[in-house]
């Protein structure tokens, strides 16, 4: 019988749900000023001490370092799971609930799911709509400079798969698949880190991070989230979209909203998108269409 573990990431004394296939593990433990008797990330290899700025990573290397036996593996957060059984919201790739209705929710891995990771998918969370490509988004809300970093190491590694691949994702793309959520199947898992920390270890030794708010720090973790999407378009990989579920009592104005407004903003974010496109790009996806 195959082996499954999604990591649940806690950084502090708080209720997350349970389940025989979660594993709780606490993020940042090497800097902590408390313990929460779970698995931390500060064992064995470990990059724990990173965890301002690798955020939800530190988890995922301590894993791919440190676990044994595993045949498929995941990662969720202790307010962020997969809503495998559609609890949520119909039509909606995320579902806000409060706090205290975590309790009573569902996560158990059904066996549609599994028969998918068998077949070689990638559970993945169903995208997020943004009004701007991923790498004009990125440009607005953190450093830019740190993203062109980014491209320039991603595409001088070596394999021109990827680097089409960072501009079909970054720049010809609105959505986002995000908070470094998925599972695998461990071998694809392996590739992935190997490819994943090699980028970063490259980005961090060309980024000053010192002066930046504790916010903006979290720099590897946001990276993460888009290049998640783009080894998974370089790589050819099946996926298998899942919506979420968040336990927030900050609401959410987009989530909040009744379904059909909440199409129809993502059809003007979508044509916000495309239409901040030059003629070069349409020619493009013209010439794609034609091969």
């Amino acid at each position: 019988m195959a082996t499954i573990k999604i990591l649940t990431c806690i950084h502090k004394d708080d209720i997350y749900l349970k389940d025989k296939d979660y594993l709780p593990i606490q993020v940042g433990k090497a800097l902590a000023s408390c313990d929460l008797h779970i698995q931390g990330d500060d064992s064995g290899d470990h990059i724990s001490a990173k965890n301002p700025s690798y955020c939800e990573l530190t988890a995922l290397y301590w894993a791919w370092k440190n676990l044994k036996g595993i045949d498929y593996i995941g990662l969720c957060h202790y307010r962020r799971y997969f809503d495998f059984h559609r609890q949520g919201r119909k039509g909606f790739p995320c579902t806000l609930f409060p706090t205290g209705e975590c309790e009573g929710k569902d996560i158990r891995i059904p066996t549609d799911i599994l028969t998918r990771l068998e077949e070689g998918c990638v559970i993945m969370p169903k995208p997020m709509t943004l009004q701007l490509s991923l790498f004009n988004d990125y440009c607005v809300t953190h450093v830019s400079d740190d993203l062109r970093t980014l491209e320039r190491l991603v595409k001088s590694d070596g394999d021109p798969s990827f680097s089409q691949a960072f501009d079909d994702v970054m720049y010809y793309s609105h959505k986002l698949r995000p908070c470094n959520m998925f599972i695998m199947g461990w071998s694809e898992f392996d590739r992935y880190c190997q490819w994943l920390f090699g980028i970063l270890e490259k980005v961090e030794k060309e980024t000053h991070i010192e002066y930046y708010s504790p916010y903006q720090k979290r720099i590897y973790g946001f990276m993460a989230e888009r290049l998640l999407n783009v080894y998974l378009r370089a790589r050819g990989l099946k996926t298998f979209e899942v919506p979420l579920l968040f336990f927030c009592d900050q609401p959410d104005e987009d989530l909040s909203l009744p379904l059909g407004k909440y199409r129809y903003r993502n059809l003007l974010k979508g044509l916000s998108f495309l239409f901040s496109f030059s003629p070069k790009y349409w020619g493009r996806l013209i010439a794609d269409k034609q091969l």
